[in-house]
């Protein structure tokens, strides 16, 4: 259980915002800390090894990785695209 609350503080910051002591709040963002580590251990389900210890700190940095390298890809492509269309429009 510590160990689950350790990553849970590490990977997806739970405890880092909480300024308030309501009741209502302070649960939306412990299950909302709880949603993002289950969503990121279902989209990184086959990066982690079945015979070896693995980490959520790295799926979590393959993960963004992963999504930062495919936005700079998008915007790329987007940008060849526009530079393209101007090409012809002149």
């Amino acid at each position: 259980m510590e160990l689950l609350f350790r990553e849970l503080k590490g990977v997806v910051g739970l405890g880092q915002h909480q300024v308030t002591k309501q009741v209502d709040r302070v649960e939306r963002s412990v299950a909302v800390a709880i949603m993002a580590y289950l969503l990121l251990l279902k989209l990184r389900a086959k990066d982690i090894p079945a015979d070896r210890p693995w980490s959520a700190f790295h799926l979590q940095r393959t993960f963004a990785w992963e999504v930062m390298q495919a936005q700079c890809e998008r915007s790329a492509r987007q940008l060849a695209r526009k530079w393209l269309h101007l090409g012809k429009a002149a």
